[in-house]
């Protein structure tokens, strides 16, 4: 596992809201920028932040998960959500 990363797309001097922004299986936080620019524009006094997953995409190369998708399927996705929790 790697340490995830954040990209940060507003930081207003005083914070009156937090903003998180998860990424799709395969993408990164990056691909979310838009989105969060969108988020600032609409709340001025928040803290937007995008978090990258802590790995590499099985799937999608320069990508990210936050847990396997190989093989998932509706019977074991609570099991591999539940493991990539804190």
């Amino acid at each position: 596992m790697n340490d995830p990363q954040a990209l940060v797309l507003q930081r207003p001097a005083q914070v009156a809201q937090l903003i998180l922004l998860f990424h799709g299986v395969g993408s990164n936080a990056h691909s979310l920028a838009g989105l969060g620019q969108a988020y600032a524009q609409a709340f001025p006094q928040a803290l937007v932040v995008a978090i990258d997953a802590p790995y590499e995409s099985e799937l999608a190369p320069g990508g990210r998960q936050w847990f396997s998708v190989r093989d998932v399927d509706e019977d074991n996705r609570p099991q591999r959500v539940a493991a990539a929790l804190p």
